[in-house]
């Protein structure tokens, strides 16, 4: 996924992707998941953290199983 604004993220996104929201902080990473037409974003899942490789792991493994198109990271509504 390439790095870019908000301005930019919503032509990258395909169709019937959702947007994944990422809080990082310094124990856990709470995680969001928006519906497909990118609207609204409901909380998902709060992942304690321990590696780095562990934690990516299960984050892509997430956006996989979900059909994630974009990553939003740290920008509270």
């Amino acid at each position: 996924m390439p790095v870019c604004n908000l301005a930019e993220l919503k032509a990258l996104i395909r169709p019937g992707q959702r947007l994944m929201g990422l809080d990082h902080g310094t124990k856990t990473l709470g995680l969001a998941l928006s519906d497909v037409v990118l609207m609204i974003a409901s909380p998902l899942e709060t992942i304690a953290k321990t590696k780095f490789t562990k934690d990516a792991a299960k984050l892509l493994e997430l956006a996989d199983r979900h059909g994630v198109g974009g990553l939003v990271v740290g920008l509270p509504v």
